[in-house]
């Protein structure tokens, strides 16, 4: 969904023809809804239980959405109690498990993380280092929309999308690709300018 969503902002925004670009965009979003549900029955699984009001009542083990919705509770509970400094990085995943050893056995034995970097962050660092972390994503975001990279403002937006989800910088391929494509294309969008300036 993330990467559709980003991949219909680039269309729209690059586009010279609008109105091309919004028939692109509607064919291929319908194209795509098409095959997820015709061809990925778990996939349809997941949409079915967003609407499901079990899966906000009870944890089930087979339930990602009563899972997940528990693993948001834990955490948003958790990042309040400590909201200035978090509870470092060992800590916030220590304050987890005593939360999920409360809520339901069904998050006991398996190493769930927050499910979302941006309150595993506040757990971690607090609302301070949460604000520094906004502070670069949207510097990067104004700097590559200023310099009309769109194609590298899409792909941050990708990966901001990304994060409402899941701990995409908690995992080694993660924090790897992000820290590699997006300071390549901040470097980028800085040295231009002002390559540009000098000729």
């Amino acid at each position: 969904m993330s990467f559709i969503i980003s991949w219909v902002i680039f269309i729209i925004i690059n586009s010279n023809k609008k109105t091309m670009a919004l028939l692109l965009v509607v064919a291929f979003s319908f194209l795509t809804i098409v095959i997820v549900f015709k061809y990925t029955p778990d996939t349809v699984k997941r949409f079915k239980e967003i609407v499901d009001e079990k899966s906000y009542t009870k944890v089930e083990r087979f339930s990602s959405t009563s899972i997940r919705y528990a693993i948001y509770n834990c955490s948003i509970e958790k990042a309040s109690n400590n909201l200035f400094l978090g509870y470092g990085i060992g800590g916030a995943n220590k304050e987890l498990k005593n939360c999920y050893l409360k809520t339901s056995d069904v998050l006991v034995g398996v190493n769930y993380n927050s499910h979302n970097q941006f309150l595993a962050t506040i757990l971690r660092v607090g609302i301070i280092g949460f604000i520094l972390f906004l502070i670069s994503l949207i510097f990067n975001l104004r700097l590559f929309f200023l310099n009309n990279d769109y194609f590298a403002f899409c792909m941050l937006l990708m990966f901001i999308l990304f994060m409402l989800t899941e701990n995409i910088l908690d995992r080694q391929n993660g924090v790897i690709l992000f820290s590699f494509l997006i300071n390549y294309f901040a470097f980028k969008n800085i040295i231009t300018p002002i390559q540009k300036k000098r000729i």
